[in-house]
């Protein structure tokens, strides 16, 4: 999983992980990153890939993890 984070390039997975949950989640995680990204470049900041994933981890990581084990725990 990540391997998915460590790139902005689309990472070939197998077929069975496609409903894997975590993939999932990872995955939706790298669209917020890319989100994060477009944001920074609209207000004039053009970041690297791991400049953006990691400001957002940095500002979004823990919430983020909080949704991810709430949500697990159901």
């Amino acid at each position: 999983m990540r391997k998915i984070l460590e790139s902005e390039e689309h990472v070939p997975v197998p077929p069975m992980m496609l409903h894997d949950p975590f993939y999932r989640m990872t995955y939706i995680m790298k669209e917020e990153i890319r989100k994060h990204k477009w944001i920074e470049a609209e207000k004039g900041r053009a970041l690297t890939w791991s400049e953006a994933r990691n400001e957002w981890l940095e500002k979004h990581g823990d919430a983020y993890a909080r949704f991810l084990r709430e949500t697990l725990a159901i």
